[in-house]
């Protein structure tokens, strides 16, 4: 399969994020290797709370970072005129269920033509007393589980299951599904 872009922006800094979105291009390709696509990690504000409530905050947060980095990248010296460029932001949050909380993943992907498409990963189950904590402005559920571990893990899926989750994964599930629901042949029908 080829996608209608060169170049993927991505709304975030983070190594772990982008080594997510890398093997989300590779699976989702059915490949190895991203076929020649470039992705370029840009460093930029949500426009939501730190710790996002609710998958609205979440969705809102993810477009955000996807059209902020589409603007970064533009603004960059090598960024070619007329390059096709994608753009790709990724939010986590708490979200509320029948009184728990659910930390989750949400990406959401604007191809070249506009178009939008969205997936979410797994949730893990976060007890109520650090999500409570996470919910104070200013704090979030990472630097919560920081404090909680004593300056050692930060991520909650890692440290509430013991390593047997990893944060990476769920974020590479969510950019697939997001993928496939922009450029996958069968959503193109809709």
């Amino acid at each position: 399969m080829k996608l209608p872009f060169q170049t993927l922006a991505v709304g975030t800094a983070s190594e772990l994020k982008l080594r997510a979105v890398r093997r989300a291009l590779c699976t989702f390709l059915k490949s190895e290797s991203a076929h020649g696509i470039v992705v370029c990690g840009f460093e930029v504000e949500s426009g939501v709370p730190d710790q996002p409530l609710g998958a609205d905050q979440m969705l809102q947060g993810a477009k955000n970072r996807a059209r902020r980095a589409r603007e970064a990248w533009r603004v960059q010296e090598d960024a070619r005129e007329g390059a096709s460029v994608a753009a790709l932001g990724i939010e986590s949050g708490l979200v509320p269920v029948l009184g728990e909380f659910f930390d989750i993943p949400l990406a959401a992907v604007q191809a070249p033509d506009g178009r939008w498409g969205f997936g979410m990963g797994a949730g893990i189950h976060v007890p109520a007393a650090l999500a409570q904590e996470a919910l104070i402005p200013g704090n979030e559920l990472g630097e919560v589980i920081r404090r909680r571990a004593h300056g050692g893990e930060k991520g909650p899926h890692r440290f509430l299951t013991g390593g047997a989750v990893r944060r990476e994964n769920l974020i590479e599930e969510a950019v697939r599904l997001a993928l496939h629901a922009a450029f996958g042949p069968r959503y193109r029908t809709f």
